[in-house]
Order: structure tokens, then C-alpha cells, then sequence
């Protein structure tokens, strides 16, 4: 004979939730909401978030939701969460009903802390949104000046902190959100200073960005340590381009973004004060009797550097210290550049080379050269774009609910991919679970 089918009669699930309801929700699904509660191991902003696409009902908050549950654990009493079998089965028939299916339970909501939201722009970008601020008191004003403040200010000193335009945004947040964001900024400012290069050669665009998408990686990790599992961001369909938009759901989530931002604009202070120092510097000669026996030779045109050629022009050596510090004969680099009319880039690493390097380089001549600008974007902006993109790869919700069936299973490929890859699983419905182990 088949088990028997575990009791769910109206009568039942009254007694399960102690005949307390939590608006818009019935009894039936604030029995559902209470089962989420005891078993994903979900932040509250989450379980907000997947009641609402349930049910269709309007939003409840985060906070709500917590002190709901814990109203309902102290009607409990003595029992609180010591469940017996019954009541077990009877939560997953509920869960199951909505699709809600979890391979291993999660901790319950009792072991998170206390939750408290901010409010954020739904719908951002970086681009399009000049003068809207991403939370209360971050805009772009605030982010200007914090770039000025720290300009002037030791990296080592300041960049682990808040500056005084961004207190007023962190206040937003509870102790321990404020406390674990200081904590990363602060990871990461240790570990973006000491990967720097010692002289004041560009930096490693690539390798900045993928040092704050770690550090954004550790946040997560921080947070849902103490307010539960952060909600689905996987991307759209797979090639999907992406539009350096942000659609921002939740605390949690918007707090990852904010912080990606804070890092972005410590970046750009940095790369800018070495940007100025290289103009500044631009290129220096060098004693050709000081060069190493390798580097006795002009990398173009292979010519002994310090020599003097037949037209009684000497080669002297200079460091490209503007970009990437090789060292190069002065009047081959003349040539270069003289063909390269109305471009210049450097022949070994092809930077742009600026204005100001040219009118400097070219001191003297009769007819200083004249280059193209170059329109490329700022570090400021590709950074903030990477990490737009790379913190935030969800579509908007309306795309989400409209994308068809192949789209559908190509989101679901892409987002388990993305989810194993940080050590958890995906169920067949597309719901997360912790693995055991």
C-alpha cells in the first residue's frame, strides 16, 4: 500500500500556523511562507521577493516577514522548531504546491539576524541615470566628492573607510550590514594597494576588475552568513548583451552594487594620480653606459643605443615613463611618430600617447606635432560598466517572466552553471539548495 498522504485539511494548516495570517496572505499561504521560512536557509528580502512572484501579491517587507516568524515561533512555545514528522511532511506538501522544492534544507530564519532595508533605485545605470542616485544620498555629486577627498589623502590611510560624503549612506544601513561592507572595502583597498605595480605604470585594468568582483564574491558570502541567502541574479538568455543596467530588488543586492561602486571610484583616484605623475614625468633620458647588456640595442630599429649613425644623429636612450617604462631610442620614437601622423601610439605597448607628452617630447622642433584625441573611455567608466555588468547580470523582471521556452532553458543551463561554480546546486525547477558535505 501507497504511504498515506500527509494531512493538509484546512483544520491542519490553521493548527500549523496557530490561526495567524500575515496580509495580503491567507491562512494557506502564510503556512506556505512559514515552510519557506523553517527550511531554504533564504534572507527575508528573498522570500519576499519569491511570495510576490507566487501569489502575485504586493511586497511584503523584509523586516515584516522576520518578526512575523518569530512571532509565530514564541505562539509555539516550548516546541518552537523541535517539528515532528507530521509537521514536516506537511511542509513539504505546502511548498511543493508552488513549486518550491528543496533537495537539503538550509538553517531557519531563526539563525539570521535581524534584517533592515534601504531603498534603492529599481531600475539603474551609471550612464543613463546622471543625477539619480543609486540609494538615499549616493549620487553622483557624492561620488565626485569623494573622488576629491581622497585625492588628497594617503591610500593607506583612507581608502578602508568611508568618506565623510559617504557616512551619510552607510548610516543607512544596520550595524552589521555597515560593519560587514567597512569590513570588505577594507579587504579589498589592502589587497588593490599591494597588487599595484611599484613604479607608476598603468594598471592592469583587467586585473583590478577581477580583484573587486572577488571582493564583491566575499560580501555575498559575508552577508548571507548573517541574513540568509541573497536572491537568483542569473544572467538572460546565453549572448545576451548586456546594457550596464542594474535591476535592483532587494537590500542585500543593492548594497553589492553600492560597494562595487565605492571600490570603482578608489580605483579611478588611483589610476588618475598616476595618470597626472606619468604626464608629469612623460619620458626620461638615460646614461646608455647604465643599460644592462640586453638592452644596449633600440627595440625598433635594433641600433645601438648612444651610438652615432652616419648623419651624425646619436641615438640616446629614453624610458617611456607615460605608459609602459621600456626604454627606446629618442630619435627612432621621432620617426615612428612622424609616420604615424595624426595618431600616436607607442610602438611597443600602443598606448595613446597625450598631448602633453608630444608638445614635451617634440620640444624645440620647429613644427611640434599635432595628434587626433583619443576618445576611448576613461578607467572610471570601464570599471564602473565591468562592474554594472558583472554584479548585476539579471534582467528586469518583466524580461524574465516574458522570456519563452528556449530562452527559458538557456537561463536555467547558464544559472546553474554560475551557481555550482560558487558550491551550491540547482534544482530541476530552477530552485537553489546548499549542499550537504
Amino acid at each position: 500500500m501507497p504511504p498515506p498522504t500527509p494531512r493538509r485539511s484546512p483544520r491542519s494548516i490553521e493548527r500549523f500556523t496557530h490561526s495567524l495570517t500575515i496580509a495580503p496572505h491567507d491562512t494557506h499561504e502564510t503556512a506556505v511562507l512559514l515552510a519557506i521560512c523553517f527550511t531554504s536557509g533564504w534572507s527575508a528580502d528573498r522570500i519576499a521577493l519569491r511570495m510576490q512572484d507566487i501569489y502575485d501579491s504586493e511586497l511584503l517587507s523584509a523586516e515584516r516577514i522576520w518578526d512575523f516568524y518569530q512571532l509565530w515561533l514564541g505562539k509555539r512555545g516550548t516546541a518552537r522548531e523541535n517539528f515532528n514528522e507530521d509537521e514536516r511532511e506537511l511542509m513539504k506538501v505546502l511548498m511543493d504546491g508552488p513549486g518550491v522544492r528543496l533537495a537539503v534544507w538550509g538553517r531557519s530564519m531563526s539563525a539570521t539576524i535581524r534584517p533592515h532595508s534601504v531603498a534603492f533605485q529599481s531600475k539603474w545605470s551609471p550612464k543613463i541615470n546622471d543625477g539619480v542616485a543609486l540609494c538615499p544620498g549616493f549620487t553622483p555629486l557624492c561620488r565626485e566628492l569623494s573622488k576629491d577627498y581622497l585625492s588628497n589623502k594617503d591610500p593607506t590611510l583612507t581608502y578602508h573607510l568611508p568618506t565623510p560624503s559617504e557616512e551619510p549612506v552607510f548610516a543607512l544601513f544596520s550595524l552589521t550590514m555597515s560593519t560587514i561592507m567597512e569590513t570588505n572595502l577594507a579587504r579589498w583597498a589592502a589587497k588593490m594597494l599591494d597588487v599595484l605595480p611599484k613604479d607608476i605604470r598603468p594598471i592592469r585594468e583587467r586585473e583590478h576588475v577581477d580583484l573587486i568582483m572577488d571582493h564583491l564574491k566575499q560580501f555575498q558570502k559575508d552577508y548571507e552568513q548573517c541574513f540568509g541567502k541573497i536572491e537568483d541574479t542569473r544572467g538572460g538568455a546565453l549572448g545576451e548583451i548586456r546594457d550596464n543596467t542594474v535591476y535592483i530588488r532587494s537590500t542585500g543586492y543593492g548594497a553589492k552594487v553600492l560597494l562595487g561602486l565605492l571600490m570603482a571610484d578608489r580605483l579611478h583616484v588611483v589610476d588618475r594620480y598616476r595618470r597626472l605623475q606619468r604626464e608629469t614625468i612623460c619620458f626620461r633620458y638615460v646614461d646608455y653606459q647604465s643599460l644592462a647588456e640586453d638592452s644596449k640595442n633600440c627595440v625598433i630599429c635594433q641600433e645601438q643605443l648612444g651610438a652615432i649613425s652616419p648623419e651624425m644623429i646619436q641615438e640616446m636612450p629614453i624610458e617611456l615613463t607615460i605608459c609602459c617604462g621600456q626604454i627606446i631610442g629618442a630619435a627612432c620614437l621621432k620617426r615612428w611618430l612622424e609616420e604615424q601622423r595624426p595618431r600616436g601610439n607607442c610602438p611597443i605597448c600602443r598606448h595613446q600617447f597625450s598631448q602633453i607628452f608630444l608638445e614635451k617630447f617634440f620640444e624645440g622642433d620647429q613644427e611640434p606635432m599635432d595628434m587626433d584625441e583619443d576618445d576611448d573611455e576613461s578607467l572610471s567608466e570601464l570599471v564602473n560598466h565591468e562592474v554594472i555588468d558583472l554584479v548585476s547580470p539579471s534582467p528586469s523582471p518583466q524580461q524574465h517572466i516574458e522570456l519563452g521556452g528556449e530562452a527559458q532553458a538557456q537561463m536555467a543551463s547558464q544559472g546553474q552553471l554560475e551557481t555550482q561554480a560558487a558550491g551550491h546546486e540547482v534544482d530541476g525547477d530552477g530552485d537553489e539548495f546548499m549542499m550537504e558535505g
